[in-house]
């Protein structure tokens, strides 16, 4: 097994806390410390991190729902694994399973992955993949490829001990997702056939209150963006709660 100085956990969430403790199991003769990273990084904090990690040599840094970007010195001095939630080269940057969901995938799943200064295009380290259920919402999905990802964590790290690396493929176009970019801009459109309203609707999915990533879809109703407060799918049916009153599309 490759020798580190010393070995990083980062990440924001349960998934990064759950990984450090599998990552502490694995190497259980070598330091492993935990770090933290906010889901919206500040200037501040981003300032803290890059003089934390470009100071470092010889280390093994495992990012885990990361969105802090290293900088090319931490890079080429260290070795750097991230957890990508999307089977690379599809859907590289951020809401990978958003995206999986609204261009209708017949599959996603999780990749583990070098890091480059290329961002999500280092070579592979592990990757599995899934079905994606015609139910599956933004929120169902993640955590299914969360999961995924925390199983698959022990298997990545004997392929990095092992040097077992795979080329990301290049015959497959792969899209980068930013931050602000969300299926149709955010916006139901009333043209959308059957099957892409529910593809849509299901994708803006991630949850409620202050655990959502993203604001709710919306609707234009004449000149006017109403919120979709609420939504059902059924098989014949969609119905869509707005301003308090109910909007069926029908198949």
């Amino acid at each position: 097994m490759i020798s580190y100085n010393n070995i990083v956990v980062i990440g924001f969430g349960s998934i990064s806390k759950q990984a450090f403790n599998i990552v502490k199991d694995y190497f259980k003769e070598t330091h492993v410390e935990y770090i933290a990273s906010s889901f919206i990084l500040k200037a501040e904090e981003k300032e803290k991190l890059n003089t934390l990690f470009n100071s470092l040599e010889n280390n093994l840094i495992i990012s885990v729902n990361n969105f802090y970007i290293f900088q090319d010195d931490c890079i080429n001095k260290n070795t750097i694994i991230n957890y990508h939630n999307a089977i690379l080269p599809k859907h590289k940057g951020i809401n990978a399973h958003v995206f999986a969901i609204f261009d209708g995938d017949d599959k996603t799943g999780i990749t583990w992955h070098m890091v480059t200064n290329k961002l999500d295009c280092g070579d592979l380290v592990y990757q599995d993949s899934f079905f994606i259920d015609k139910f599956d919402t933004a929120i169902s999905l993640i955590t299914k490829q969360q999961n995924l990802a925390l199983d698959s964590l022990k298997l990545a790290l004997d392929n990095l001990a092992n040097k077992k690396f795979t080329k990301q493929d290049s015959l497959i176009k792969g899209s980068f997702h930013k931050r602000s970019d969300l299926p149709n801009n955010g916006i139901f459109d009333t043209n959308f056939d059957f099957n892409k309203m529910s593809l849509f609707l299901r994708a803006m999915d991630c949850g409620r209150g202050i655990f959502r990533a993203f604001p709710l879809p919306k609707i234009q109703i004449k000149d006017t963006f109403f919120n979709i407060d609420k939504y059902e799918i059924h098989e014949d049916e969609i119905i869509l709660s707005v301003d308090k009153k109910n909007l069926t599309f029908r198949r």
